[in-house]
């Protein structure tokens, strides 16, 4: 549609062109109404109304107003598939343009992350959630009516999508310990009440689900998972089955994101679960609290391990724990060491699995007359399950002695913080 194009057209500011009332007196004729001027406006309000599902009524002067008021022109049942939408409004659009808004019926529940609408025949343009990130598998359901906004490069939908409240949920559930009840494993409340099992909260009863240590191999890690049963209860379950991050951002079983991950608990040597002072064998993945472990050397311990040769000095000062990756675990020891010969230096590192031993946290000693043994070792990114610290040792020359609480020398004990 244009302005009125006429000789007789006036300016009407701003270099439009319009009309002019005709003046008799002063011999000024009227703007010449056209054919084509009149055409167009009538056309143009008819496409209005005859997209919108009306026929035109001479007798009805509403009808423009109705077709603006039934929204018609703003909604498309889209047909094509579940990734590939072919959406074709009453009133074809010429050209994508930001700013446009549009109501469009989801043809099938996407199967995909990667989500392509195809307007009015103008190409593809990927589906996008409001904040601009793909939308979820499952997040756009089959049937359902979503509002459609264009950003200039994609169209977003911009109504809350599931994953959009899966992931709000993340940040208020997770209300919940893992710990040693006796002698069986406990999931309690804890800062909150709540749990995302199968993408949904659920409620964690005040005296929680247990588990027992019934089917325990010994000395072995299991995951533990909370699910519900077939009563909608909350139950535990142990597996040796990993977890991963479920579609909602939560830990879930690998492979079953209907178990949601709630800790890891290791059995003793016996089949027992255990969270002692040696071994800290249960790790809640929620609301982690700090814990001590330490060990001792009962008896005076040597090795006679060389330079660039470190040994780990005896077994039984190791202290076991459960820990996930970005768990801090900070160690360090006290006690007394020295060395067989008069010139002879004795070093002493904290080591975690047996290996890794930082320069910068040994403690030396020299000579027959020995002296404190202080070394102090931090680490994190170890990986989910069971580990261990323990003191390794070597010498420039002789045998190095630790003391285990004889008269020679005070007993050495190995100190860790889990946080």
């Amino acid at each position: 549609m244009d302005r009125i194009s006429h000789t007789t057209a006036v300016d009407i500011g701003g270099g439009r062109r319009g009309f002019r009332s005709k003046d008799t007196v002063g011999g000024v004729p009227g703007t010449v109404l056209t054919a084509t001027h009149m055409n167009a406006t009538q056309e143009e309000m008819l496409k209005i109304i005859e997209s919108a599902g009306f026929a035109p009524d001479p007798n009805d002067l509403t009808q423009l107003a109705q077709a603006f008021q039934s929204g018609a022109l703003n909604f498309a049942v889209a047909t094509g598939t579940a990734n590939a939408w072919v959406v074709a409004p009453a009133l074809a659009i010429a050209a994508y343009k930001i700013g446009r808004a549009l109501w469009v019926k989801a043809p099938a529940t996407n199967t995909s992350t990667i989500v392509n609408a195809n307007l009015s025949g103008l190409g593809d343009r990927r589906i996008k959630k409001a904040n601009g990130l793909d939308p979820a598998v499952g997040d756009l359901t089959s049937g359902r009516w979503y509002p459609v906004f264009d950003d200039g490069a994609n169209l977003c939908v911009t109504a809350t999508l599931p994953s959009d409240v899966r992931t709000a949920l993340v940040g208020l559930t997770g209300n919940c310990l893992l710990w040693l009840d006796g002698t069986q494993l406990r999931l309690s409340p804890k800062n909150g009440s709540q749990l995302i099992v199968s993408g949904v909260p659920v409620q964690i009863p005040l005296v929680g689900p247990t588990l027992s240590t019934a089917g325990n191999a010994n000395s072995t890690d299991y995951f533990i998972y909370a699910y519900l049963d077939g009563n909608g209860d909350l139950k535990l379950e142990k597996s040796t089955t990993v977890f991963t991050t479920g579609v909602d951002g939560t830990p879930v079983k690998t492979g079953d994101a209907s178990r949601a991950h709630v800790g890891i608990a290791g059995s003793n040597a016996a089949g027992a679960w255990e969270d002692s002072f040696t071994n800290r064998l249960v790790r809640s993945y929620y609301n982690r609290e700090s814990k001590r472990i330490f060990n001792r050397f009962t008896a005076d311990r040597q090795t006679a391990a060389g330079s660039g040769t470190p040994a780990e000095i005896n077994t039984e000062i190791r202290c076991n724990f459960i820990c996930y990756p970005d768990d801090l675990i900070d160690g360090f020891a006290t006690g007394y060491c020295f060395n067989s010969g008069a010139s002879g230096t004795t070093y002493t590192a904290v080591t975690y699995d047996g290996t890794g031993t930082n320069n910068a946290g040994i403690s030396a000693v020299f000579g027959t007359a020995g002296g404190p043994v202080a070394p102090h070792q931090q680490i994190s990114g170890l990986s989910a399950g069971r580990h261990y610290a323990t003191l390794t040792g070597y010498n420039s020359t002789g045998t190095g002695t630790w003391g285990g609480n004889t008269s020679s020398a005070p007993s050495c004990l190995l100190h860790l913080s889990l946080r």
